[in-house]
This record gives structure tokens, sequence and C-alpha cells, in this order.
């Protein structure tokens, strides 16, 4: 008893802040923003993130992610959480009560996808995206299994994160790819045809957030160890066809680990003239879209990205190539639904979009060892679809000169691809005899489905300016009627909080080793943490105009031999 001889009375140990879960197995919560420990240690979900939306301070040291939400989406978000009744009707299950255990953020991380993937949908863009064609049936995959669920939450976590440059929103993605680590060792370890559909997609979204060499290809090992289990029934699964689609996309013969053990070769000539070829063709649209200043300014990183890459293109080994790569991989899944937005010009940012995948065939090229399902097959279709759509909107609107010079811009982007093709299909018959490269899930082959497009010349055609800005060494155009009724009187400046290329952070993996006694467990190893790479880039010079510009061929004949072209059809 206290106070009369007796021992002190020990000291309360309860937190009084605590999460549910704590509370509820009554034991103490350390009260760790946005998850508490043990949450994590047992893969719970926390409902400690919640204090914030509940109207509570967040414990002291920690401050809550932005995830963009306003007073209504945090309203929606609360109702949804109470009633679990989704403000989606994409989300609407049988069972509203599936919704309530899920914290006020993960709704939100979920709102968002889904948000994101369906105006992407209904505006015709889906197929020009790597992750659109196949975010619903994860988004549904995902619904029915927890692990593939934490990998969906981390993607979303991974996209407002890029958005906002908010260290927190960066920590949740972080935390959400542990948590979906280590529920796909224990999948793995009851492997079966009923999860194994569940596995491929997590494996397929991590992939997609995959910011180091060996967690990537230890995903790529496991999800090829999956498939060949899953041989019975694989003709039933759709990421299946979708990875072996992605299989056929790749560089036979690139190896699937890590190598490099004495540097990288030296690029060929053909791979720096592809890559001098993609930045030439960058400044010329980076001039053409002067009154697009935010395109412009993606444009610009773009081109100081690449020359960055030019002064060092030999890494010491595939851990430091892959890191070069990160950046451009960032850009491939984040920009296009920052910059496709509703009520504005498309033509301009689809171009821009071309040059982007473009550069990522050009770039992969000149760093063979990582293999060709890195960049090669994630931004392949989405090039030919942007292509495509284009031409179809000009039998559409043959009148329409707007979208005639988007397609004249497109031609560099296009060429790039022929090229590369020719050269997949060069190494492909070189490499017969050898091993096969391992399947990737991080790829996006798929086919182009007819999309609802629409083109009107006073909307659409204002996205590029008359002519460039002079350059010292070049003649300019002369105007002409071609571009003058294109063109009409400029574009409205697009002003946006999105964030410009070339100042997103990198996420590192979160390294998880796996208990789990299965063999397929052994290739989805741990990987170490590597310290973030920094993204600020020196500025771009403008001297490669320089020399005479020259026409291009058709498509699938670039003149290697030329170091400077640019559309024929912007000089006349």
């Amino acid at each position: 008893m206290a106070g009369a001889g007796g021992p002190p009375r020990k000291s309360h140990t309860k937190s009084r802040k605590g999460c549910r879960t704590c509370k509820r197995r009554h034991i103490r919560c350390d009260e760790q923003f946005p998850q508490c420990r043990n949450c994590t240690k047992h893969n719970c979900r926390c409902d400690y993130m919640d204090l914030t939306a509940a109207g509570e301070d967040p414990p002291k040291g920690s401050n809550p992610p932005d995830l963009l939400m306003d007073a209504e989406i945090q309203k929606q978000m609360d109702d949804w959480r109470i009633s679990g009744e989704p403000p989606l009707r994409e989300l609407r299950m049988q069972d509203q009560k599936y919704w309530t255990r899920f914290t006020t953020l993960d709704l939100r991380l979920i709102h968002h996808i889904v948000i994101e993937s369906t105006k992407m949908h209904l505006r015709g863009y889906s197929n020009c995206t790597v992750w659109g064609p196949k975010i619903h049936s994860l988004i549904s995959t995902a619904m029915q299994h927890e692990f593939a669920m934490s990998a969906l939450l981390a993607l979303s976590a991974s996209d407002l994160a890029w958005q906002t440059k908010n260290n927190d929103t960066y920590n949740l993605a972080y935390q959400h790819r542990g948590i979906a680590l280590k529920g796909l060792h224990e999948a793995i370890g009851d492997f079966s045809r009923e999860n194994s559909e569940a596995i491929l997609a997590a494996s397929i979204l991590l992939s997609w957030q995959a910011t180091e060499w060996r967690a990537w290809t230890n995903l790529q090992s496991g999800t090829a160890t999956v498939m060949s289990a899953m041989r019975p029934w694989i003709h039933e699964s759709e990421f299946a066809r979708y990875l072996q689609d992605q299989h056929t996309m790749a560089r036979i013969g690139a190896p699937s680990t890590p190598s490099m053990p004495h540097g990288q070769l030296a690029a060929s000539p053909d791979d720096l003239r592809r890559l001098d070829h993609i930045m030439t063709a960058l400044k010329n649209l980076q001039l053409r879209m002067s009154n697009a200043q935010e395109l412009v300014e993606h444009a610009t990183r773009l081109i100081e990205y690449l020359q960055q890459l030019q002064q060092d293109m030999q890494p010491r080994n595939a851990e430091e190539a892959f890191a070069k790569l990160q950046l451009l991989r960032d850009w491939i899944f984040w920009l296009p639904p920052r910059i496709l937005r509703r009520g504005e010009s498309d033509l301009a940012p689809l171009v821009l979009l071309a040059h982007v995948y473009a550069s990522a065939l050009a770039v992969e090229s000149v760093f063979p060892d990582l293999g060709g399902a890195y960049l090669g097959s994630m931004s392949v279709h989405p090039l030919d679809n942007i292509r495509g759509m284009l031409e179809k909107r000009r039998k559409q609107h043959p009148q329409d000169t707007g979208i005639h010079m988007a397609l004249s811009l497109v031609e560099a982007p296009m060429q790039v691809l022929a090229s590369y093709r020719q050269q997949q299909r060069h190494n492909s018959q070189g490499s017969q005899g050898m091993e096969p490269y391992r399947y990737s899930p991080s790829g996006s082959p798929y086919a182009a489905p007819s999309m609802s497009l629409s083109s009107a010349t006073s909307d659409v055609s204002t996205a590029f300016t008359q002519s460039p800005r002079p350059v010292p060494g070049i003649i300019s155009p002369p105007a002409s009627s071609f571009f003058q009724a294109a063109l009409g009187p400029g574009e409205t400046r697009r002003d946006s909080s999105a964030p410009v290329l070339g100042r997103a952070h990198s996420m590192g993996e979160r390294p998880l080793g796996s208990s789990s006694p299965h063999a397929m467990s052994i290739v989805y190893g741990t990987s170490p943490q590597y310290p973030r790479s920094s993204h600020e880039l020196p500025g771009s010079r403008m001297d490669y105009f320089g020399q005479a510009q020259v026409p291009y061929g058709q498509y699938g004949s670039m003149n290697m031999n030329t170091r400077f072209v640019a559309p024929s059809q912007l000089w006349t």
C-alpha cells in the first residue's frame, strides 16, 4: 500500500491515445504515426492515423501525410468509414462492413487511385499510360486480398507523394510497401490456386514502385517462379497473360541478375546518336510549346536529366545504373495524369508524353545490362497508342492543322521507337539459344482498344506556337498559312500545383526478410537500403541548334549518321 511503508506504486504504463487495436489487445501503444509498431509487427491496420481526421492532435514530433484532402473529401471519407457506403459506385460491395475496418487515410488512398484511374479511362487516356490498362483489375484483386491491398495503397501514396513532395506521405507509402512485402512472403508460403492471382497482382504493384535494383530483380525472379508453379492453371490468369506478353517485349538474353562486375560497357555510336536524336527533338518541342509554361518546364527538366546522363554513362554496377534511371521511370508513371487534364488542350501534353516515352527507349539502350523489361516494355505501347490516337483524330478531323502539327512532332519519338524495335530484333536473332529473359512485372504491354476522342480545332490547335524563338545559327522558318491557321492566338498558361519533372524524390524499399518455408520465398529476397539520390540537375544549354536541320525519312529508316534532325513539315 502506498504511504504505509509498502513498495511505491508503479507508474502508469498504458498509452492514453493509443490505437484501438493495442487497447483491445491490452498492450502499450507507442503512438507512432501513422501506424504504431505493434500493428506493423502483427500486420494489422492501425487506426492511430485517424487521430487527425477525428480532430485530435497528432503525437508530438509527427505530422499527418498530405493526401490532398479538402474539407469535402474529408467529410466523404469520414462518412464512408462510418457507414461503409463508398462515395464511388466502382467500390460498392455487398458487405458494407468491409470498408469500416479501413482507416480514414487508407480510404483516401483507395479513393485517390480509383478517381485517377477512372478519370484517365473516361477521357480515353488509359492506354497512353503504363498503369492504366490493368489498374482496374488490380484494384478488384486488391479488394479480396490484404497484402495486395497494401501494395495498392502504397502505389496511391507514392503518386500523392510525388505530387506533394511531403515526407510523411513518402513514409506512408514506404510503410504500406513494407506491409505488402511481408504479406506477399506469407502468401507465397501458403501458395495455392486461390491466391496465385493476388500474388502476381501484388508483385506487379510492388515492382512498379521498386527503387532498388536488387529489390526489383528479386520481384522479377519471384514472379517467374510463381508463374512456373501456376503452369497447370496459368491459362486462367489475366495477370499471367499480361506478364507473358511483356516477356515477349523484353530483350532476349539480357541478364536477369545484377551484373556489370567490371563496369558498364561503353554505349555504341548508334545508342549515343539515338539519345542525341531525342534530345534535339525535345529542344524543338520546348520551343514550340513556349505558350504552355508548365509543359516547357517539364521538357526543360527532361533535357537537363538527359544531359546529366550523357556526362556519366559508365556506372560502376547495376545498382548505380538502376538508380540513375529511377527518376525517368517516376515521370513515366506519375506525369500523365498531371498534364492530361479536363478542359485543356491535350495535343501538347500527348506530344510531350511521346517524347518522355521515347527518351526512356533511348536511355534504356545505353544501359543494356538492366534488361529490356525495365524501360522499354513500359514505353513501347503507350508511345504507339499516342500516335494511334492522333492518327484517328486526323481521320476524324482532316482539316484540323493542330493535329497535323502534333503528328509531325511525334515523328521523332516514332523513329526512336522504330530504331529500338530494329535493335531488339537484332538482339533476339543474335541471342538464340541463350537463357531467356525472366518475367518482369514492371512493363505494360496491351492492345489499343477503340477510344472516344474529341478534337475541336478551336480548342486543341493552340497548343504550339507559330514558330520557335530565334536560336543562334538557325534560320527561322518562314511564317505560313499552315502555322497561322493551326495555332491561333496562343494558349493560356497552364498553372498547376503539379510537380515539375526532376523535382520528385525517390522512395526506398523497405527490406523485409521472409520466414516462409516455401521455396518460392527464397527468390523474393531482402534488399539493402541505399541513400536517396538527389534529382536536382544542372541547367540545360541551348547550343544544340548550331547546325542546319535535315528532314526525317520514313518511320523505320532513321538516318543514324545524322546528328541533328527535325520534322521537315515544321520548316516549310
